[in-house]
């Protein structure tokens, strides 16, 4: 793959609900991502969590592996 695009994405929901750890998950990612979750980080629900936000720590995990090359967008008033 030469990227991967996350819209409303579930990486921290789904490793979570396995047992595992979804920075683990993207530290290990062979390509840069674009992420777009969706709502408010801190509503809950359906709203993906602070996780892919540029300062969130599934972001910064991709950004240690592939600087300057992923890229976030939050649309808040999606959910």
């Amino acid at each position: 793959l030469v990227c991967a695009a996350g819209v409303h994405p579930s990486i921290v929901t789904g490793e979570r609900n396995v047992g595992k750890d979804p920075v683990a998950l993207a530290s290990g990612s062979n390509c840069p991502w674009v992420m777009y979750p969706c709502g408010d980080p801190d509503q809950g629900g359906m709203a993906e969590g602070p996780e892919y936000d540029a300062d969130g720590s599934v972001y910064q995990a991709l950004e240690n592996k592939f600087p300057g090359k992923n890229r976030t967008y939050r649309m808040r008033k999606m959910a």
